[in-house]
This record gives structure tokens, C-alpha cells and sequence, in this order.
């Protein structure tokens, strides 16, 4: 099916079809996901260290408590001696936050949102950076080999041979970002993020890659 996929590429754009071909190998796709799982499993699991248990302090975020001790601490620090201070914190110590005064719902809220900006921050840097590089690695190693001009006097048109660059050279690149998508389209809207501020974020993201791309390859 991915054999006749690039068959089909190669008859619309001869260039595409040359880097697809180099670069889409079982190897190489099976690296770049299972790149893209692992980042995401990180991701994710990175945030529920702070997965609230049997000791959540009384005065943590979620605990929904922590406004009456967060003031009652506050009082005592303002009315109070040092020996009685010395007690409310032993107090606070020894004493933890209710299982039932958990805010479960805005801690998954907060996690899903750590996920989606996390995610977003290495969407940005994966493309940007490493697509950039490739790009330029590229056309270095073509120019080395001696390539690069018989691709110029090739008969495809300088937009082929363009676009056939941008596609095709990050394309690893662009399957390892494309894995994460679901997670990180779910971990918005888990986060209660409206789903066309997400799409104006892949928006500009594109916007960018092809700004970049092209400074690249003028490069």
C-alpha cells in the first residue's frame, strides 16, 4: 500500500518521490514512531509525578481545603508566638488533604493542558529546528555528490523540484509529529481548549515551516 502510495506520488511530482523513496523505508518509519510513542509516554508520564496521594499537603493547589488553612496559617504567622507557629506546622506536617477534597477534576484539567502546551513546544522545535537542519544537510550532502545540478537541469519545473524538497526531506520528521497528533488534539480538548484555537495553532505552525523551509533552501 506505501509502495503504491509513493507510486502514485512519483507520477505527480518525480522530486517527492525520490525523497520519499530514500527516506520512507520500514526502518526508518518503524524508528520515527516508536520515537513519537516514547516522547509521548514521557510526556505524559513526566506530569503524574505529582499525582496527588495519601500525604497531599493540606495547603497543595487541589486540595480543596487549602484556602481555610492557607488562612489560618496566615493568621497564626501574624497573631501568634514562634511556639505556636512550631505547632500548626507540626500540624500541617501530620495532617494531609482528604481523598474527597481532591479537586480531581481541575488536576486532570491542569495535566492535560501541561500535555497539550508541552507537546506543542516540541511540535515547534522538531519542525522548525530539525526540519531546518535536514534541510540544509541536504542540499549540502546533493552539492558534495555533485547532484545538485543534475537535479537543476532535470526537466521538472523549479515549483516541483521545490516542493518535492519541502515534503519530502522532513518527511520522518513530519510522521513523527503526525503520531502525536491524536494526543495532543484529545489533550486539548480534555483541557477545554476550543478546538479553533487549535487549528489556528497548526495554522500558523505550517505557516511557519514553510517560512523557514524556504529560507533554508534559499540558503
Amino acid at each position: 500500500m506505501m509502495v503504491n502510495l509513493i507510486d502514485k506520488i512519483g507520477d505527480w511530482n518525480p522530486q517527492l518521490f525520490r525523497e520519499l523513496k530514500g527516506r520512507l523505508k520500514f526502518f526508518n518509519v518503524a524508528i520515527a514512531v516508536a520515537t513519537s510513542l516514547l516522547l509521548q509516554m514521557v510526556v505524559f508520564l513526566y506530569q503524574l509525578r505529582e499525582f496527588p496521594n495519601d500525604e497531599y499537603s493540606l495547603t497543595a493547589t487541589y486540595c480543596r481545603l487549602r484556602q481555610l488553612y492557607e488562612l489560618r496559617q496566615n493568621q497564626v504567622y501574624q497573631q501568634s508566638n514562634q511556639s505556636q507557629i512550631n505547632d500548626f506546622n507540626h500540624f500541617l506536617s501530620n495532617n494531609f488533604c482528604p481523598a474527597n477534597e481532591i479537586d480531581w477534576q481541575l488536576w486532570w484539567r491542569d495535566h492535560w493542558e501541561y500535555i497539550f502546551l508541552s507537546l506543542s513546544v516540541i511540535f515547534v522545535f522538531t519542525l522548525l529546528v530539525a526540519g531546518t537542519y535536514l534541510l540544509i544537510n541536504d542540499l549540502a550532502k546533493e552539492e558534495t555528490r555533485g547532484t545538485l545540478n543534475f537535479i537543476r537541469l532535470s526537466p521538472q519545473s523549479e515549483t516541483s523540484i521545490l516542493t518535492g524538497k519541502l515534503l519530502g526531506v522532513p518527511s520522518l520528521i513530519y510522521l513523527v509529529v503526525l503520531a502525536a497528533i491524536p494526543l495532543h488534539l484529545w489533550a486539548g480538548n480534555s483541557a477545554g481548549i476550543t478546538f479553533s484555537y487549535i487549528l489556528t495553532y497548526y495554522a500558523i505552525l505550517a505557516a511557519s515551516c514553510i517560512l523557514f523551509y524556504s529560507a533554508a533552501l534559499l540558503f
